[in-house]
Formats: structure tokens, sequence, C-alpha cells
């Protein structure tokens, strides 16, 4: 169940498409007065992780990066521990 929280956008990727577990996902939320970008291209492309980052940019023109990461608890933590570190900025 996802909760409305009054003046925000809720931007998710569910883990229903390209899933072992086929169940979760991650998601944000973005203040509605915000403009922002889903950066799909930044995706980890992992299986054992779902996730999700927006480029934000305020009200004073200034553009920053938000990410949320999830790793089910089934899941064997070494694969998170082994994709950050090769991941780059």
């Amino acid at each position: 169940m996802i909760a409305i929280i009054m003046t925000y956008n809720y931007l998710d990727v569910l883990s229903l498409i390209n899933s072992l577990t086929q169940a979760g996902g991650v998601g944000i939320y973005v203040k509605i007065n915000l403009i922002y970008k889903i950066r799909s291209d930044l995706d980890l492309r992992n299986d054992h992780i779902k996730d999700i980052w927006v480029e934000v940019t305020d009200v004073s023109n200034t553009s920053f990066l938000v990410g949320a990461l999830y790793s089910h608890p089934n899941n064997n933590t070494k694969h998170f521990g082994e994709i950050l570190p090769a991941w780059r900025f």
C-alpha cells in the first residue's frame, strides 16, 4: 500500500518487471513544486537490488541527485556490497 501525501508526487520502480522475487519495489516522494526527472540511465540493472534515481531542481534552479536502493532481506548481502563500489557517479 502506498501512502498518499498531499503536495507530493510519488515516483516508484516496482519489482514486478525483471525481478527474481517479483515482490516489492522502491519509491521516492518529491514535493510538487520541484522539477524532477527520473534518471533511468543510472539504474543499477541488478536483479538483487531495486533502485530509483531522480534529478531534482529546486526553486533556486539548483539541481541535485536523489537515489533510493533496496535489497530484499532474503538476498545475500554480498550482492549489495559488490555492486555499490563498482558504481560511479
